[in-house]
This record gives C-alpha cells, sequence and structure tokens, in this order.
C-alpha cells in the first residue's frame, strides 16, 4: 500500500507501544517503508535491501551497474537522455521495490548535479526526475529529496553473504557512484554505526518498562548499557581515516572532490543528507535530555528530523516526551546517577562521541573546501578556502555540544585555552625565521609548521599522522596555531608530547626601529603566506590525478573525469586565486612605491588588471595537451614562491642592520618585484 500516516496509530505515544506498532506494520506490509525500527535491528533494515528490481524496471539496475564508466567518460547526461521514462505508480512499481528505487534515483538525481568537475547542472533529466518525484510522494515526502535512508540505512549489501556481518569491511555499497575506497568506506563506516547502535532501541524499552515497575537495578543496567552502546558507536569511527597508513584511509581530497559534493543540496532542498541526519544523533539528545536547538546545527537538526520517516519521528518523539533524562535525576539514587552521567559523558565528554566526530570533520572538512567544495552537506556553510569555512563548521559543532547536557564532573570546568607556560618551555633553542618556515611549504623536500611560535619538522610524520597527510601538507610553511588550538592538540597531554618530538626550535619575529619597516615586513609576510597557501591547495587539488577516480580507473590513465578534475583546478587557480594573488602584490608594490622603492609606473599597474581580468574571463587549456601533473604551473608558483620569500628575508635583513632602508636594499627591492610581476604575467599566461 502507499503510505498513509495516518494509518499508523501507535497507541498511546508509549516507546514500546511506537516499536511494538512498527514491527507489526513491517510485518503487514512486508516492507518497511514508513521507516526501519525494530528491536533486534535498531535503525537499520530487518529486510535486506533488495538487489534488483522487476523485470519492468531493470533498466535502473543496469544504471546502477554503468553509474562508475559515465562517470569515467563523463557521458551520463546523455545516457540519462536516451533513457525512457519508467512509470512508478502503484499499479506500475510494488511497495516492496520503493526503497530500492528511491535510493538509486535519488542518487543518480544528485549525481547529474555533481558529476562533470567543471560545472554544477542541477537541471534533473526526466528519465530521474519524473519516477523519482512519484516514488518520493509515495513514500510520504512532500517533495523529491535524497536522505539519509538511501543514502546510508538501505545503501549497502553483504560482501559475504554466509556471515551476515554489517561491519564495514563485510560489507560493499548497494548503490556505487564511483564505486572506489572513499566512497566504500565513508558510507559504509556510517551503515556500520547505525547497526552497532541497534540495542538502544530496547534498552529504552526497558527503561519504560523498569522506571513502571521502580526496578532501580534494572535502571542502572540500562544506562550502563546505554553507555557501553555510545563507546562502540564511538569506537566505529576509527574505520574512517585521512591517514595513508590506516587499512580504513580515505583520501580527504578524493572524497570531497568525488562523494561529498554529489550529495550537495539541489535548489528545491535546503538540506543534504549530512552528520545531523542520522537517527542515532536524535535520540541521543532526546535521552540526555538536550532542549535547545537554536545554533545553526541545532535549527539543520530540527529540520532533518522533520524529514525523518514516520517510526523515526515517532520513537523519538516517545523518548523525548519520556523525559528520562529528568526521571532519574529525580529519583536522587546516587549509583543510578552516576551510570545515567556516564552515558552523557560517552555522547557529550571531552572523549564521547560528539567530541570525536567533530575532530574526524576537522580531518576532512578543511582540505574539502581547500580544494574547491562549494558548501556542507547540510548546506550550513558555503565559502572557500580564503574564508576558512571549515573553521566556521568546526564553530558550529562545538556550539551545538552547548546545547546539550555536559557530564556532572565538567559542569564547573572550563577550557584553559593554550597552556602558554608550557609552550614557553623547552629543550629545542634553535631559531628561525618566518623567510625559513616559508622554505617548507609542499614545494620543497620537507615540511615545516608552525604552532604557538614553536618549528616542527613534520616531514617523516606526514604518512602517520592520525588526522593525515593532506590537512598538514596544506598547512606546510605556515601558521597553524589557529588549527592545532581548534582540535584541542596542545590541551591533550598526550598529543602534545608528541609534537614535542617533532619540534626542531623556535619562530623569532624581527624587531624594526621604524613603524614604516616594520608594516613593510608585514605586507611582505601576508603576501607570501598567501602565495603559499595558494600552492599548497593548488598542489593538494591536484594530487587527484594520481587517485583512483572509479572502479573503471587505471590510475594516471588519461580519462576525460580526471582531466575534467584537473582544468577546475586550474581554473579555480587562474578565476578564484590569482586575481587576488595580484591584486595583493600591486598593494604591496604600491608601498614600496610609497617608501621610494622603484617599482613600475601606475599606467602598467592598470593594464596588468585589464589583462588579468581579461584572462580571467578567456582561459581554457586546451584538453589534448592539458599536463595532468600540472608541472610546469607547479615549477611557476615555487619560482614566485621563492621570490616571495627572498622578499620576506631582505626584509628580516633590514631589521638587523638599518634604521632606514638603504640605497641597495631598495635597488634589491626593485629587482625582486620585477621578477615577481613577470613570472606572474607567465604563470596567468600558462594557466
Amino acid at each position: 500500500m502507499d503510505f498513509k500516516e495516518s494509518q499508523l496509530t501507535p497507541g498511546n505515544g508509549a516507546i514500546s507501544s511506537v516499536v511494538q506498532q512498527a514491527e507489526i506494520n513491517t510485518q503487514r506490509c512486508g516492507h518497511e517503508n514508513n521507516g526501519f525500527l525494530s528491536i533486534d535491528y535498531g535503525f537499520t533494515p530487518s529486510m535486506t535491501p533488495l538487489l534488483a528490481l522487476p523485470e519492468t524496471h531493470r533498466a535502473w539496475d543496469q544504471l546502477v551497474q554503468d553509474l562508475p564508466m559515465l562517470f569515467q567518460t563523463q557521458q551520463l547526461r546523455s545516457y540519462l537522455g536516451k533513457m525512457e521514462v519508467l512509470p512508478a505508480s502503484r499499479g506500475e512499481l510494488d511497495d516492496q521495490y520503493l526503497l530500492r528505487a528511491v535510493t538509486i534515483l535519488s542518487i543518480v538525481a544528485h549525481a547529474c548535479a555533481s558529476f562533470n568537475p567543471l560545472h554544477r547542472d542541477a537541471q534533473v533529466p526526466k528519465s530521474i526526475e519524473e519516477p523519482w518525484k512519484e516514488v518520493c510522494l509515495r513514500l510520504g515526502r512532500r517533495y523529491p529529496m535524497f536522505t539519509y535512508v538511501e543514502s546510508v540505512c538501505y545503501n549497502w549489501r553483504y560482501g559475504n553473504k554466509e556471515t551476515k556481518d554489517r561491519s564495514s569491511e563485510n560489507m560493499e555499497v548497494l548503490v556505487p557512484i564511483v564505486n572506489i575506497r572513499e566512497e566504500r568506506i565513508f558510507l559504509l563506516v556510517q551503515s556500520e554505526m547505525l547497526y552497532e547502535s541497534r540495542s538502544l532501541i530496547k534498552l529504552c524499552v526497558d527503561a519504560e518498562e523498569n522506571f513502571a515497575s521502580g526496578n532501580e537495578h534494572g535502571l542502572l543496567l540500562v544506562a550502563s548499557g546505554m553507555s557501553e552502546v555510545v563507546r562502540k558507536v564511538t569506537k566505529a569511527l576509527r574505520h574512517l581515516s585521512a591517514s595513508p597508513s590506516s587499512k580504513f584511509y580515505a583520501s580527504p581530497a578524493v572524497w570531497s572532490r568525488t562523494i561529498a559534493v554529489l550529495a550537495t543540496p539541489l535548489p528545491h532542498v535546503s538540506r543534504g543528507p549530512g552528520g545531523t541526519s542520522t537517527p542515532i544523533i536524535h535520540l541521543l539528545d532526546a535521552l540526555v535530555g538536550r532542549n535547545a536547538f537554536t545554533t545553526t546545527v541545532g535549527e539543520e537538526a530540527t529540520e532533518v528530523f522533520q524529514q525523518f520517516p514516520y517510526h523515526w519521528r515517532a520513537f523519538i518523539s516517545a523518548v523525548r516526551d519520556f523525559r528520562m533524562s529528568e526521571k532519574i535525576a529525580s529519583m536522587d539514587v546516587p549509583s543510578l546517577t552516576d551510570a545515567w552521567n556516564g552515558l552523557v559523558d560517552a555522547y557529550t565528554g571531552p572523549n564521547g562521541f560528539l567530541t570525536k566526530h567533530r575532530r574526524k570533520v576537522y580531518a576532512f572538512i578543511p582540505v574539502a573546501f581547500k580544494v574547491g567544495r562549494p558548501t556542507t552537506v547540510g548546506g550550513s556553510s558555503k565559502g572557500s578556502s580564503a574564508s576558512k569555512e571549515w573553521i566556521g563548521v568546526n564553530k558550529e559543532l562545538e556550539n551545538s555540544l552547548h546545547e546539550r547536557p555536559k557530564p556532572r564532573t565538567l559542569l564547573s570546568a572550563h577550557s584553559s585555552g593554550i597552556r602558554l607556560e608550557d609552550l614557553r618551555t623547552g629543550t629545542k633553542t634553535k631559531e628561525f625565521r618566518m623567510s625559513d618556515l616559508l622554505r617548507h611549504s609542499v614545494l620543497y623536500d620537507s615540511q615545516w609548521i608552525c604552532a604557538s611560535d614553536h618549528i616542527y619538522d613534520i616531514t617523516e610524520y606526514l604518512d602517520v599522522h592520525p588526522g593525515g597527510n593532506e590537512i598538514l601538507l596544506a598547512l606546510s610553511g605556515t601558521d597553524a596555531t589557529e588549527d592545532v588550538a581548534i582540535v584541542g592538540h596542545f590541551e591533550d597531554d598526550t598529543i602534545y608530547r608528541k609534537m614535542e618530538k617533532l619540534q626542531i626550535g623556535w619562530l623569532v619575529r624581527p624587531k624594526f626601529r621604524q613603524q614604516s619597516l616594520h608594516d613593510l615586513y608585514s605586507k611582505a609576510v601576508h603576501v607570501a603566506v598567501l602565495f603559499t597557501q595558494l600552492c599548497n591547495n593548488f598542489h593538494c587539488e591536484t594530487s587527484i590525478a594520481r587517485a583512483r577516480l572509479t572502479s573503471c580507473d587505471q590510475v594516471g590513465e588519461r580519462s576525460e573525469y580526471r582531466i575534467n578534475f584537473i582544468l577546475s583546478a586550474i581554473s579555480r587557480l587562474n578565476q578564484n586565486h590569482l586575481p587576488v594573488i595580484f591584486a595583493e602584490f600591486l598593494s604591496f608594490a604600491g608601498y614600496l612605491n610609497e617608501m621610494g622603492v622603484s617599482t613600475f609606473p601606475e599606467e602598467e599597474k592598470i593594464a596588468l588588471l585589464t589583462v588579468m581580468e581579461e584572462r580571467k574571463a578567456n582561459l581554457a587549456p586546451e584538453k589534448d595537451t592539458l599536463d595532468l601533473e600540472c608541472r610546469h604551473q607547479r615549477d611557476l608558483l615555487r619560482r614566485c614562491l621563492e621570490v616571495f620569500v627572498d622578499i620576506v628575508a631582505d626584509t628580516e635583513e633590514i631589521s638587523t642592520r638599518d634604521k632606514d632602508m638603504t640605497t641597495e636594499a631598495k635597488e634589491a627591492l626593485t629587482v625582486k618585484i620585477v621578477q615577481l610581476r613577470n613570472l606572474l604575467a607567465l604563470l596567468m599566461e600558462q594557466v
């Protein structure tokens, strides 16, 4: 039957009644279209996801088989344009097939928008759009949308059918888009986490029964059991790693450009299936008594909840209305209060699920924005590497954490921030200047970072860093204090001691006798750092040329998909990054003019800006001659960077010897400015 919420009446709304009604409805209907909910399987399917549709809709199954090759050849839209519009009404497609159908149609609809890295086209072909609308309506959705149900909950199949083990290692993606490691790991670890949470359903039912009977010991076992489940779910996060040394490694750059972008909301939908879409978080919020949803992430969660299938909404609402946390507090039983506090700690504590999840997010999101991801899946943040949107995302997650109760031992605690008394001590006394740090970015043989004036050599640590090598490479040659502080490394003794082993010295800043010279140095450093970040980001984004992008792909193969990725990277370099650098360079040159350093006339600056604007609009490298490794661009970027760094070094030297800038120093800066002008002009010609 088609879905009608009015047909589902969970009795008096009690927790056990909702679960019983859900199981009865599933048995009666022969499907789980109204939401996965059962004692044995929790929020996951009790029926194994279907591997095929009826013969009348076999074309959709064939599409699933062809998706990776259609991405590889960039022929997806052409393929769908020729596909017949298949009916999806009740008489044409039985209810039992709706979940497989909506999984295929939702995924393909979003794939259409983002399959070409060069541009996003949100127009869904009719062969997908029309049946997608029909299927979504039959599932009780107001409009076509891509939800967590089809993205994660139903989007798996057994790898080994005999074991029926639902760990991420024994599952495959049901509807793979590109069918690569990043897709499998990222989606299936979420399926595994959901399955690990299944016992929470029974524990909620047990809690209700124990409250009714006044069984304090039973409630103690429930609270302890819930804590253990949350710890298991948190532990499953280890099966997703940004570290190349892990067997669960998923490249943040590859993930963000091939998988994550495909779940970006279409224009008619405000949210995609992001982190707030998992029912685990909504259930735990209901259990611990979260009552504020005013943050950006909180508002997103409220909106997502309204899109949940009926059984999920009914169950979570019943748990919320039961006010379990308040009942525990009112009983005033110390052992039970402690056990419940253990659940809160496992969820919101410093080593709890939400904190671990936020740190995991931070291993992926910064790299994602730096390589051109336009927005989060939830649609809560939109921006670029220049605006450091990843810091905003982290702050939003942190703010939402404060909307939940804290473990009792932390109620009066507060973050002490960076421990300056520790940071100013150490055995490494070698001093380095900013120019030394800048000469250790991704374009050089060894990589350093700075954090709170410590200089760390991270070269040998890159591949074993738990947070991945890409995030460190993107920060190399720069001051990473803000990023290191955000993930709490300064406040974690174990991590901080590891950092100490990588420290090679200290960053010292020059002292100038005149403010004008100090300003000159600051401006030189600013431009050099911007250019270093540009080089790091370009390296990270073009590293995709050496990655496997689809299951049909041979690493390094000159496929249309890979070519379009490199063209999109070059396009961003040309249209987004170089204009910013060029404007900063001209501003710096203008400041030098004011200090009596000869650079180039004003009319030449205007001419250069005009050329830049023209090239922004017209540049389009030829596919046939495109070097996938971008060797020439990298070489020019490094040559430009070396001159930028030399200018910083020259200004550092001025501080140590002169009160005023000498004629020789001015002449040296003039030579370097002309070099930069020529190199930047050459770089613009090449991109």
